[in-house]
């Protein structure tokens, strides 16, 4: 029956429309910003799983950073300390020299000149070597003490490692028993010899330190980088937009709102036929 006052029909055809206009504008919102969920209306629980994926995510990224640094670290000590390697192997070649009786006192004082300057080249470098201003060989480094850094190398609490680069000094540290020598004399280079090779055995144990930490600090790294790929990747498919079905939702709603907007105006015309029973 043709009524004026209240057109059920029209009102009908509003409702449809409006709420096509609603799917319309969430599917805009999706296709404009690239996410499934833009606010917590759209999936509370899917956001809520992504606000703690994107922590690990970012987490794990500066982990991977905290791991570059700490790989640049070690590999500055263990630069400083093939280059006092290199230093102790003259050192000793002076040793050896000054340990046979062919030379006078005045050649000997010249070789301990030398060796003399060269010890103090060992000191200059484990008191200089510095990781971002932070003295790296003279066990004065790190929190852990003795030179000891620790690296976060996870996003979460207590996923760390220690990385100890020890101390150097040759007044206190493993290079200790290079400290007090000469070659002014025979006796005095013989014994230097005997206390150069423990030296180059500690140093030599101090190294081989160095390269497993650079080791196993690459392992960390690229495990981090794996993890980060996979979590994002997950993530992606809980907050991303899925264009292919965005755009079959948008086509949907677009089609249904020209309908509704068809119907809404053969509703508002229905009253108009009331005019011809008034005629």
């Amino acid at each position: 029956m043709p009524v004026v006052n209240t057109n059920i029909n029209s009102i009908v055809a509003q409702n449809a429309t409006n709420k096509s206009d609603r799917a319309m504008t969430k599917n805009m919102e999706k296709l404009s910003t690239g996410f499934r969920i833009n606010k917590s209306g759209d999936d509370a629980a899917g956001l809520a799983v992504s606000t703690k994926m994107t922590a690990q995510i970012r987490g794990t990224n500066q982990a991977g950073r905290n791991i570059s640094d700490a790989i640049a670290l070690v590999q500055t000590a263990d630069g400083a300390a093939k280059e006092i390697s290199s230093i102790m192997q003259r050192m000793r070649e002076l040793a050896v020299q000054g340990a046979t009786e062919t030379y006078s006192t005045a050649d000997l004082a010249l070789m301990d000149t030398e060796y003399q300057q060269l010890e103090s080249e060992i000191t200059r470098i484990v008191t200089q070597t510095k990781w971002n201003k932070m003295e790296l060989l003279d066990g004065s480094g790190g929190s852990g003490g003795a030179g000891a850094f620790i690296i976060q190398v996870g996003s979460d609490n207590a996923q760390s490692m220690t990385v100890s680069i020890g101390n150097l000094d040759i007044a206190a540290g493993s290079l200790g028993c290079l400290s007090g020598l000469d070659v002014s004399s025979q006796s005095n280079a013989s014994a230097a010899i005997t206390n150069i090779d423990g030296a180059f055995q500690n140093l030599a144990t101090i190294r081989a330190d160095y390269g497993s930490y650079m080791n196993r600090l690459s392992h960390s790294l690229n495990n981090a980088e794996v993890f980060s790929a996979n979590m994002a990747d997950s993530n992606s498919r809980l907050m991303d937009t899925d264009y292919a079905k965005e755009m079959t939702e948008f086509a949907k709603s677009q089609i249904v709102r020209q309908a509704g907007m068809a119907m809404l105006t053969q509703a508002n015309a229905i009253p108009n036929q009331v005019l011809q029973l008034l005629q």
